[in-house]
């Protein structure tokens, strides 16, 4: 529940992750958090959207994980 930790574990600074969610709550058409002076709270729709959208990542990062598996294995033969 922290857009600064989110901004250091992405890279990025916690103004472009604050914009990341403002655009995806433009584009939903819904607000996905609410902000409580310098606190921030999932709303219920964010909750009830949490376990599709981690379940989604989850997947993703399955995929990537198999496809970093199929790298080609590189041997070094001394004779």
């Amino acid at each position: 529940m922290s857009f600064a930790k989110a901004a250091e574990e992405l890279g990025v600074t916690p103004a472009a992750v604050s914009q990341q969610i403002k655009t995806l709550e433009d584009y939903l058409g819904l607000e996905l958090f609410k902000r409580v002076k310098r606190a921030i709270f999932l709303t219920d729709t964010a909750k009830s959207m949490l376990p599709a959208v981690k379940e989604g990542f989850d997947l993703v990062a399955s995929g990537l994980s198999r496809a970093r598996a199929y790298r080609p294995r590189r041997h070094l033969v001394v004779s």
